[in-house]
């Protein structure tokens, strides 16, 4: 089965530094990037500070927005006092899809050590998938560009459409 429906997603950038202006978005736009040469049109884009209460507030608003189907968070997932993105996912989620962080982290291990504190989740919500991508441009690279048709595969699958052909 081909899948017709137009499928969007939305983007968070928890940033600091970016909601303040101090810093370009160039996590955020790379992202935007790349999925440009997904499935996928782009819905929203917004650069918030690390604030939880914040965080949260705009990805309920995504989850209940039936439109979005996808969220890609950059930025917040280390393990310094502000980064709480994966903490506000993990509150809002319904199911865990704990797969996809593992392989980002196991992948990005080879060319830096450190990519193995990342608390990165993702997961289901509302038939909306969300991923907690790093705040790094060159990570951004790496994962998003080898997962998109994990994740166009994913979302197909929670909208519904797949009819049991897994790609290869």
């Amino acid at each position: 089965m081909t899948f017709s429906k137009n499928l969007y997603y939305s983007i968070v950038t928890s940033s600091d530094r970016c909601a303040a202006g101090l810093m370009r978005d160039k996590s955020g736009e790379l992202i935007e990037n790349i999925m440009s040469k997904s499935k996928f049109l782009l819905h929203s884009k917004v650069v918030l500070p690390d604030e939880f209460t914040i965080l949260e507030t705009q990805l309920v608003e995504f989850f209940e927005n039936k439109k979005i189907n996808l969220i890609l968070t950059t930025g917040g997932t280390g393990l310094a006092k502000r980064d709480v993105i994966p903490d506000v996912t993990e509150k809002l989620i319904d199911i865990e899809v704990p797969g996809i962080p593992e392989i980002m982290r196991v992948k990005s291990y080879q060319g830096n050590k450190m990519s193995i504190l990342s608390r990165a989740k993702c997961g289901i919500k509302n038939n909306t998938l969300i991923l907690n991508l790093p705040g790094s441009p060159s990570a951004i690279d790496e994962n998003l560009n080898n997962l998109i048709s994990t994740i166009e595969h994913a979302v197909e699958i929670i909208m519904g459409s797949h009819e049991g052909n897994h790609p290869k």
